[in-house]
């Protein structure tokens, strides 16, 4: 007679893996702790270095900072592996998965971001067929108005916070550069469209920063497997700017006359 300690053990369910893809800005750690609320559901932060060494880096410290940045971070084998790895080696969830922002499907250059066409050539292929292989879904996070994720993204950048867990709403405003918001809104919108191209040919979830948090999570819930009634607000970010853009852009007229007539213009009256 077999004892039950002798019994086989039955090899364990490879987990479910997704991607939760998005520009900066646009909720992805807000909407990382939402999924991370669910039970059974693990989703880390962002996994990869988001650019090269700077030259004056090199400089200083020579051919070893490279070597270790190249072997380590950025070559495609090593993020094809560590996705797969860090996915399998989480033994008390079914469903794992991964923060990408849309510099990191592409080999990292610095052009990749500012740069639709630089980006569209060097994606990765290989972290591509290697997700389509293991039947990843993609969650793809976009925000429609872009003049708000631009002017979050200024304000991030020139104050070093990008994410405030506590505490008041920050009160900063900024001025924006007339001659460059134009060309930086149609950038970001050729971005936030490879961002939703990129999710197409996968199992894939579109969703939208101005929906309300429970439509979010309910969403999330049902393209994860979880009880899309249970929505228990986690704990988010506080907002960093108002909503009206009148109150964050100084010199908002400047801005507002340098996008009359274009198809962004509406996005200044919009306050979500």
């Amino acid at each position: 007679m077999v004892s039950p300690s002798d019994q086989p053990i039955a090899p364990r369910a490879a987990p479910k893996r997704f991607a939760l893809v998005g520009l900066p800005r646009t909720g992805t750690n807000w909407t990382m702790n939402l999924i991370n609320s669910m039970g059974g559901i693990t989703c880390f932060s962002e996994i990869y270095g988001q650019n090269p060494p700077a030259m004056k880096d090199w400089a200083k410290c020579g051919p070893e900072m490279f070597t270790r940045w190249q072997r380590t971070v950025h070559p495609v084998r090593s993020r094809v592996e560590f996705f797969d790895r860090l996915t399998s080696e989480v033994v008390d969830n079914d469903v794992v998965g991964v923060k990408l922002l849309y510099n990191h499907l592409c080999w990292p250059t610095r052009g990749a971001l500012n740069h639709p066409r630089i980006h569209a050539v060097t994606r990765m292929r290989a972290l591509e067929r290697w997700m389509a292989e293991q039947d990843v879904l993609v969650i793809a996070l976009v925000r429609e108005n872009l003049l708000k994720l631009y002017v979050s993204f200024q304000l991030a950048r020139r104050d070093g916070t990008w994410h405030a867990l506590s505490g008041d709403r920050r009160s900063g405003t900024i001025s924006l550069d007339r001659s460059r918001v134009l060309r930086d809104l149609t950038v970001l919108e050729t971005q936030q469209a490879g961002v939703v191209a990129f999710a197409e040919p996968f199992r894939h979830l579109v969703v939208r920063y101005e929906a309300e948090p429970a439509e979010r999570y309910a969403a999330l819930a049902v393209a994860l497997d979880r009880d899309p009634s249970a929505f228990v607000p986690p704990l988010r970010s506080v907002k960093q700017t108002s909503d009206d853009l009148a109150e964050v852009i100084e010199n908002f007229d400047e801005v507002a006359a340098a996008l009359a007539g274009t198809r962004f213009e509406g996005l200044l009256a919009v306050t979500r």
